[in-house]
């Protein structure tokens, strides 16, 4: 089980206070690839662990107007806490698809078939890890009044030359990523 530092803890929470007293809006931010159960892999983890949901609701409750998670390839749930957006996972929103070093400084070919070159595409034995969320949310007199979200993926089904550059996800795959947003948040109630 993951705990977060104190001593960080205290730091991150002083920080949203102070960026409170000097700006007009604040956004917290934590970047975190711990998953809730062992069984997920942390990078690929769909349900953030209980240290990070209250870590979300100790920055809104320090000032913060929203929470974003970053760390893990893949959709988390959204929270409205306190009037308040926490999105607790977007995907991401764009990927450096050749990750080897051998191709990078020239010691070996291109070939979809390397391990790396199908890794980029199907991270963790899925494309999902290349389906993502912008999320736009609109306030009027500070209070949150919607969240728009508009689903984008990073070449799922396009050649490797646009694999992890972003776009708007075609219909069907538009409707999978929203369904299972929906899916992510149903323990917070957001609808």
């Amino acid at each position: 089980i993951y705990q977060m530092d104190e001593n960080d803890l205290d730091r991150f929470l002083v920080n949203i206070l102070n960026a409170r007293q000097l700006g007009d809006f604040v956004i917290a931010a934590a970047h975190i690839h711990q998953s809730r159960s062992i069984l997920e892999t942390q990078h690929l983890s769909t349900r953030p662990p209980a240290f990070y949901v209250d870590l979300a609701h100790r920055a809104i409750d320090a000032g913060a107007d929203a929470f974003i998670g970053t760390g893990v390839q893949t959709l988390r749930g959204i929270e409205i806490y306190k009037g308040k957006p926490i999105f607790y996972g977007l995907g991401e929103f764009f990927r450096e698809a050749q990750w080897e070093l051998e191709l990078a400084l020239g010691s070996a070919a291109a070939n979809p078939e390397r391990r790396m070159q199908q890794f980029a595409r199907n991270f963790g034995g899925s494309t999902q890890s290349l389906e993502s969320l912008v999320a736009i949310s609109h306030y009027k007199d500070g209070e949150l009044t919607e969240v728009r979200l508009y689903p984008t993926e990073l070449g799922i089904n396009g050649p490797s030359s646009r694999l992890g550059i972003p776009r708007m996800a075609e219909l069907q795959t538009a409707q999978q990523i929203l369904q299972r947003v929906e899916r992510l948040s149903d323990e917070w109630g957001t609808e």
